[in-house]
């Protein structure tokens, strides 16, 4: 499948690894979309942690401040877009298709030319190009 990564048991290391990467670069933010209008963006340097066997859950941040939990069980596949008029994100989307939460990097929009860094957008197209939907969809 091209321009995804699908999550099996034996991949939550391969999970991490990409959430971990993902939430170090400079300007991430984790954005979590909830059925209903409701949107929470989480700011600031993020770790990951969890999801052992026993305990599914992934935590994005620290316990004592802001956070995500996350069940690993639903994530299907990874999914990085870079349209032309938003941020460059790196997605985590269910069985449907549908984004469970994105992790988005400031200044990857093109569209917003005061904010952009072609540099930066060029260095995560490269680090997650395997995981890359040139559709932006």
């Amino acid at each position: 499948m091209s321009g995804t990564a699908r999550q099996s048991e034996n991949a939550l290391p391969a999970l991490a690894e990409m959430l971990s990467r993902a939430l170090a670069e400079p300007r991430a933010r984790v954005i979590v979309r909830a059925p209903g209008g409701a949107v929470a963006e989480v700011v600031g340097t993020l770790t990951v942690s969890g999801g052992e066997e026993a305990r599914p859950w992934l935590r994005l941040g620290e316990e004592s401040g802001s956070h995500v939990h996350l069940d690993r069980r639903a994530v299907h596949r990874l999914r990085y877009v870079a349209a032309e008029t938003r941020n460059a994100a790196l997605e985590l989307l269910d069985g449907d298709g549908s984004p469970l939460l994105r992790v988005s990097f400031g200044g990857t929009n093109p569209a917003r030319p005061e904010r952009y860094e072609p540099g930066r957008r060029a260095a995560l197209n490269a680090a997650f190009e395997h995981l890359h939907d040139p559709e932006g969809r």
